[in-house]
């Protein structure tokens, strides 16, 4: 399933185990592709966007 949305507030990228890659972000009102379906790591969920790394799935529109 491939999907754009919205983010609606600055997002770290992580990598598979839950580590932020850098300080660099994705900025709020930027329109990304997300991938399939959200995964969770630690209980949080995540999509695979369009950089093919996590980002936290609440901090879509």
């Amino acid at each position: 399933m491939i999907s754009n949305d919205k983010i609606i507030h600055h997002a770290y990228i992580y990598d598979h185990s839950n580590n932020r890659i850098s300080r660099k972000f994705t900025k709020a009102k930027t329109t990304t592709i997300n991938y399939g379906n959200p995964f969770k790591i630690h209980k949080k969920s995540y999509y695979t966007t369009t950089s093919r790394r996590p980002t936290l799935s609440k901090l879509f529109a």
